[in-house]
């Protein structure tokens, strides 16, 4: 289902390149909405979503967005959070307002603000327009006056900026030298696209979903399977455990998590630990060094993922992906560690249209396997499902 008829959109246009010069092709780019959104007129909740888009082999992108200045959306004058994501190495995030007019636009038009979200204060106070530490105003001609930009100590004012040049005006000698302005510096430049590429159609910048795991943020991580703070269930894991889970675009991978309701007792070893694999089984991509003692202390338990994974370019998936994250708790252990789970028996709460979001191993690995297949190694569980997060 698309948006309500009555939501306007901006189709935003810009070029990633690097500090080199060079473009930067494959980088991704991303909106995300921070909050929902209550449409007034279809009295329609848009849920938080990502807007993304990848950078083309000139550095161009193009991403269609929700405006955020549409009277009949609640909260009015919202904000995105807008980061880059070139292989792996992630911009810091800046916050941008994207208006519904021009459409499009190009990012260099969005200015980075202050807003916080959630916050009324959304304006800038009569007290604060032209004066020290507030914001300049604009003449007549679209220019901020010379009044408004003194000279500093022993120089001279600016007298104009012309946004056609690139160049800065400095004024106070008869000649009114100017001073060239280096356009191609940073991480990003954008610059005006001459249409929008048909290749980027509004199923290529894809409205995703953001996660709706709100709890994962409380232990430090982006996603989870299910809610470590609703599963007040526990039982004993001595095998090994596979949960499905998604991990969205741009996310990066650097931490397996989970929860122990009560520590085990250790007797002899065993394969103790996390492992990662793709969504079918077919490939291990990761695994952490078995460690016997990880289970014997009560609360949260993580290994830190490193390196790339195996089969894959990078730990930061550009498309959603899902992953089978495995937990193994071997039987060396006198009492067995207790975990956390959520009991969904015959609920979609805990499976994907047939497809088990956990599985196990009834027989328990020694080690874990290059690939699996769950028909014949595995069982498929529909209720006992322990919660696992990755940061």
């Amino acid at each position: 289902m698309g948006l309500p008829g009555d939501v306007v959109t901006t189709t935003v246009t810009g070029t990633a390149v690097r500090a080199d010069g060079s473009a930067a092709v494959g980088a991704v780019v991303a909106f995300s909405m921070p909050l929902w959104l209550t449409d007034t007129t279809s009295h329609a909740a848009i849920i938080p979503r990502v807007f993304t888009a990848t950078a083309d082999s000139s550095g161009a992108w193009s991403a269609t967005v929700i405006a955020t200045d549409q009277a009949q959306i609640s909260p009015l004058n919202w904000a995105y959070t807008f980061t880059v994501n070139d292989a792996g190495v992630m911009s810091d995030p800046v916050t941008v307002q994207v208006p519904s007019s021009p459409d499009p636009t190009t990012f260099d038009a969005l200015v980075p603000t202050g807003v916080v979200v959630g916050s009324p204060n959304l304006y800038v106070p009569l007290a604060q327009k032209g004066a020290p530490g507030g914001v300049p105003t604009l003449g007549g001609d679209g220019k901020v006056p010379s009044s408004q930009l003194p000279a500093s100590s022993g120089g001279t004012a600016v007298s104009s900026v012309t946004a056609g040049d690139a160049t800065i005006h400095i004024g106070g000698t008869a000649t009114d030298p100017t001073v060239a302005v280096a356009s191609n510096a940073g991480l990003l430049k954008t610059q005006m696209a001459s249409a929008v590429q048909s290749s980027l159609s509004l199923a290529d910048t894809s409205l995703q979903l953001a996660p709706a795991d709100p709890a994962a943020l409380a232990y430090s991580c982006h996603t989870c399977n299910v809610d470590p703070l609703l599963t007040p269930q526990a039982a004993t894991i001595a095998e090994q455990w596979f949960m499905r889970i998604l991990v969205r675009a741009g996310r990066q991978i650097n931490t397996v998590k989970t929860i122990v309701r009560v520590a085990g007792t250790l007797s002899t070893s065993g394969l103790n630990g996390f492992a990662l694999y793709s969504d079918d089984f077919s490939t291990l991509l990761w695994n952490s060094v078995s460690d016997d003692t990880m289970w014997t202390v009560a609360g949260e338990v993580s290994k830190t993922v490193t390196g790339a994974l195996a089969g894959l370019t990078s730990r930061t998936p550009a498309v959603d992906t899902f992953f089978r994250v495995g937990i193994s708790a071997g039987r060396g252990y006198s009492v067995a560690p207790n975990f956390p789970f959520a009991n969904g028996s015959g609920s979609s709460v805990v499976t994907d249209a047939g497809n088990y979001r956990c599985r196990y191993r009834a027989a328990a690995y020694s080690s874990w396997p290059a690939s699996i297949t769950p028909a014949s190694d595995l069982a498929g569980v529909s209720g006992f499902v322990p919660p696992v997060l990755i940061g």
